[in-house]
């Protein structure tokens, strides 16, 4: 066997291993595990400005940063979602914004998040989720941590991927 036919057929396998990494298959659990973190960090209270910023305290626009005297009463009447409370801002009421993110596209290597489809009062999820942007409550960006976290993520899953293409052994992995 000479040195050209090893390293084309090395060459190969790179090449497929690219393929793979942006793969559709490859990137869905990564896009999806990325919505989990954006829902959770969102339902503890915190948004992102600027994508790869820092976290931050979701603010209302009433006085003193909190909830506006009229809309305070109505979560104090409820009902409520399970994962709130009446003075936590958190971006839930019903509850359905938060349930609605998901993932739009993951594919070719891109991955589009956001919220989806209709409420129970037939308001549009995406307008909502403009409107608290719009307000200054941004929640749908990746903090730097959050990136780093995502970036871990994936490097397992390269890994995993490099060995089952045969590119890297269990022993020198």
């Amino acid at each position: 066997m000479s040195v050209k036919v090893d390293v084309k057929r090395f060459t190969d396998k790179i090449e497929k291993f690219l393929k793979e990494a942006v793969s559709t298959r490859t990137i869905k659990p990564i896009a999806e595990e990325l919505t989990n973190i954006i829902v959770k960090r969102t339902r503890l209270g915190y948004g992102v400005k600027n994508n790869f910023g820092k976290r931050e305290k979701l603010r209302a626009s009433g006085p003193g940063g909190g909830f506006k005297p009229s809309y305070l009463k109505k979560r104090l009447r409820g009902p409520l979602d399970s994962t709130t409370a009446p003075r936590k801002l958190n971006l839930t009421f019903t509850g359905q914004l938060l349930r609605s993110v998901s993932v739009i596209k993951a594919q070719d290597g891109k991955i589009i998040i956001g919220p989806t489809g209709t409420r129970n009062d037939g308001k549009d999820n995406q307008k909502i989720a403009q409107y608290n942007a719009d307000q200054g409550r941004i929640f749908l960006n990746v903090s730097e941590l959050e990136f780093k976290q995502i970036l871990r993520f994936y490097r397992r899953e390269f890994t995993d991927l490099r060995r089952k293409l045969g590119l890297i052994s269990r022993r020198n992995g």
